[in-house]
């Protein structure tokens, strides 16, 4: 594809030096050009400009318009971004007049040595044979040589789901019909299983009434087009049975549900793929998707530097964020279990299709690997999603602190807490197959939410800004208990068992009381009973922010709930390290509830700061550090 006069001119001057941090002088700046030109040059089809233009928003069209506006300018930059792999990886924004602030929504990290497709190797639509056929080759090269995800954890390798979907033999048009797995030959038969979401409409669901009949065939028409592609994909793939949670789980019986909610997670983790419609917000969204190819390949720069005459591919640094980590199926919260248990997934994308497996990621227009830098910047997706069962491997740490344990499940969490779920009762079993995989690597006991070996480290978890994912205020619910990440509906930030020392609290005991058979799932209660030291605090008056001015820093887990209580305390966990040698303070915030305690918010101070004035204005001086005795008694107390 062309590229205009401008556009190859970038990488024309002088390179830019590599630097740690930006400074004066840590980029180029390429002379700007009025939007209209902008605009006109992409028209003319040039494929760098019909990226930029496309990624401006409204806001943005309308300053490039303005005559005051110096117009759109390059700036080509070398610096190690935070979770880089790359040193030296150069990178290109583009800047709406002279702001420097103002960066236009579309960047680019700029890579050499990277196997990329062009426009002109892609098809506009998903799934031709070449696509297809693709697909079928990173699924045979997972299968025949990635050991690690061949592993599998506490799983029996001839499991079946209870029922499956026949998508017919061989040789025929792709058809539904339902199956028991008592009737196969469990030693041969293998499977995929789909992701997606529901969406509002009304869809056909296996029902105690047609149990019967979906058994003799499932009419294509009669089911989302998700289904309809998933059908196709299993075939297309080899395969000739699908797991669908609609069609597999009888939606109108209770016990069923129950019984089969309890084995989810050995639904996906058991499954040889999982199919993911990714990119889509309802069943009619389906997997097969068009596309335009300019929009979606690389932009191929000629760098003409007298140390540098080589090719830079132009990968938008969002591209997975976008097309995976944030995309429409991820945002549901059933889908963490199922992508994460998953040994490998296809997901089908709004533009192009992904493929993740524990051992590495691709794309179609990177086929062989996608760069470690596109998998972490400004999010903890990416490598090492899957890769749970191997926390020494995981790249999500600082490089000093190896991490614990306990670190995937605290990824897990903030993860999770993010996504949204139809039926807030559903907050336990949702993760519920997570956490049954996660307790034979952990060789820990469960309790709700947390693990009881690491639960004083389990109970430094805060909402960081008191919000939810859409904006809305985070709310404390009513469901037990009050000291689990569970009862709160927020984005929620879990502290790592490296960041910890020290220890203020004793756990007594913990009891937890299912409402059912299943202590993984919805509690009817909890309680832990500790020994600790309780500080009587007035009532804080900032919530969320730290200054000079303000004593520590208050995060309460609802606002409106916290402000409408007089009676708080303090119940100080551990310290968390701020460096070689300085050291804060965590801890609890809560109110008393006749003969127990309930969780409130979390808090955080400093040496110099007084715990009894928590979120209120600092003191001038403060006797001791953080304002606690040696000789501070302590009590025993029930958090429920």
């Amino acid at each position: 594809m062309a590229l205009c006069q401008s556009c190859r001119g970038i990488l024309r001057l002088n390179k830019p030096t590599f630097v740690n941090n930006p400074k004066p002088g840590w980029n180029i700046r390429y002379e700007g050009r009025d939007g209209k030109d902008l605009e006109d040059e992409a028209d003319a089809g040039c494929t760098l400009c019909t990226q930029v233009w496309k990624g401006l928003d409204d806001y943005q069209r309308h300053i490039l318009s303005s005559p005051n506006c110096s117009g759109i300018a390059c700036r080509v930059f070398s610096y190690m971004r935070t979770g880089s792999q790359r040193l030296g990886a150069l990178h290109m924004y583009f800047q709406i007049g002279d702001d420097p602030l103002t960066w236009v929504n579309t960047k680019y990290t700029l890579v050499t040595g990277v196997e990329c497709k062009s426009a002109d190797d892609i098809q506009n639509r998903n799934n031709t044979r070449q696509v297809i056929s693709q697909c079928k080759d990173w699924l045979n090269e997972c299968m025949e040589n990635h050991e690690i995800c061949r592993s599998r954890i506490g799983g029996n390798e001839e499991w079946l789901p209870t029922r499956l979907l026949d998508t017919g033999a061989p040789g025929q048009a792709p058809s539904l019909r339902l199956v028991l797995s008592e009737s196969l030959d469990r030693a041969t038969t293998s499977y995929l299983a789909l992701s997606h979401r529901w969406g509002q409409a009304e869809i056909l669901t296996l029902k105690e009434s047609n149990i019967d009949s979906l058994q003799e065939n499932i009419s294509l028409v009669s089911v989302p087009r998700t289904f309809q592609h998933a059908a196709v994909m299993t075939r297309a793939l080899g395969y000739r049975y699908i797991w669908i949670d609609s069609l597999c789980i009888i939606q109108d019986s209770p016990g069923d549900w129950d019984h089969e909610a309890a084995f989810m997670g050995d639904v996906y983790s058991q499954a040889d793929c999982v199919l993911a419609a990714t990119g889509s917000w309802d069943g009619d969204g389906g997997l097969f998707k068009t596309r335009d190819p300019v929009l979606v390949a690389p932009v191929e720069l000629e760098a003409d530097w007298s140390s540098d005459q080589r090719t830079y591919s132009c990968i938008e640094d969002d591209f997975w964020e976008t097309g995976v980590a944030n995309a429409p199926l991820n945002q549901r919260g059933w889908v963490v279990q199922e992508r994460m248990l998953a040994p490998r997934t296809l997901h089908f994308g709004d533009s192009q299709i992904f493929w993740e497996c524990r051992d590495h990621q691709t794309c179609e227009v990177l086929p062989e690997r996608i760069p470690q830098e596109f998998l972490h910047f400004g999010n903890r997706d990416g490598d090492g999603f899957k890769r749970w069962m191997q926390p020494e491997d995981s790249p999500d740490t600082d490089f000093n602190d190896p991490p614990g344990p306990y670190d995937p499940w605290a990824h897990i969490i903030e993860v999770y807490s993010r996504c949204k779920l139809t039926k807030a009762k559903d907050k336990f079993i949702a993760i519920s197959g997570m956490a049954k995989k996660m307790q034979l690597v952990l060789e820990d006991e469960y309790v709700a939410g947390l693990w009881k070996k690491n639960l004083v480290n389990g109970l430094t978890w805060y909402v960081a800004d008191g919000e939810q994912t859409d904006g809305s205020p985070s709310v404390k619910t009513e469901r037990r208990p009050s000291w689990s990440w569970a009862s709160v509906e927020g984005a929620i930030s879990q502290v790592l068992d490296s960041d910890l020392e020290g220890n203020f609290v004793n756990i007594l005991d913990v009891v937890i009381d299912p409402l059912g058979t299943d202590e993984y799932g919805e509690l009817k209660n909890a309680f832990i009973i500790l020994e600790g030291t309780l500080k009587r605090i007035q009532k804080p008056k900032f919530f969320y922010v730290s200054s000079l001015k303000i004593c520590g820093t208050y995060h309460p887990d609802d606002v409106l709930k916290s402000e409408s209580l007089d009676e708080l305390y303090a119940l100080p966990l551990r310290y968390y390290r701020r460096g070689a040698d300085s050291k804060g303070l965590w801890g609890l915030v809560l109110a008393p509830m006749g003969e127990y305690f309930e969780r409130v918010g979390f808090f955080k101070i400093e040496k110099d700061d007084d715990i009894c004035s928590v979120g209120g204005d600092k003191p001038q001086n403060v006797a001791e550090e953080y304002g606690l005795s040696a000789a501070e008694p302590r009590q025993v107390i029930r958090l429920a």
